[in-house]
């Protein structure tokens, strides 16, 4: 995969794919020039803008330790589990996973990541919202969902309760929820872990 760190965004340093062979989701190593004085200890957001990926990133942690937020646009996924944000205990404020293919929210995705005050879940195919998905973030200010199964927008704390009831409300295809069990299955049994390169 190709990245590319800028300087410019809320998040002050940012690691940026930009390309990649659909392939593998374990992140080895890095390579590239940061800016002066920066490393990638440096590096708080970490973003995928089209890249095609088989699944989430791993080893983003180790790699960048201080990472705040994390950007997956379109990028094929269909699959989100609670493990794939587990490594971050509760360092990440910001969460945007847009126009993937996501169908189904885990009941505990953010269990282990409760400081989050921002999520964007805009253009995937959600259906089904797993129970208290969303209850663990107190700090939640910013939560943005289009989907079939609702679609809505909340710029505050009270907006965001109010839409978090909708979202429970209306998403809760059951049918959905066990497409995506079958997904996981199949997923466990024919990706085989692999590692690649990431050029910053």
């Amino acid at each position: 995969i190709f990245c590319s760190k800028n300087s410019i965004n809320s998040y002050s340093y940012s690691c940026s794919v930009q390309y990649t062979e659909e392939s593998s989701n374990t992140i080895t190593s890095v390579s590239g020039d940061h800016v002066d004085g920066k490393s990638n200890d440096d590096v708080h957001q970490f973003s995928v803008n089209g890249t095609k990926l088989l699944k989430f990133p791993q080893n983003l942690e180790k790699i960048f330790k201080n990472l705040e937020s994390i950007e997956i646009h379109a990028a094929n996924l269909s699959i989100l589990e609670v493990e794939s944000l587990k490594p971050f205990m509760g360092q990440l404020k910001s969460f945007n996973f847009t126009d993937n293919n996501l169908e189904v929210i885990e009941a505990d995705l953010f269990a282990f990541n409760p400081n989050l005050e921002a999520i964007n879940f805009d253009g995937n195919q959600i259906k089904y919202v797993g129970n208290g998905a969303f209850d663990s973030l107190k700090n939640l200010t910013s939560l943005k969902f289009t989907n079939p199964c609702y679609s809505g927008s909340a710029s505050n704390h009270s907006e965001v309760v109010k839409l978090i009831a909708e979202i429970k409300d209306k998403c809760n295809d059951l049918d959905a929820y066990e497409r995506y069990k079958v997904l996981l299955a199949s997923s466990c049994e024919s990706l085989k872990s692999g590692k690649f390169n990431a050029i910053l």
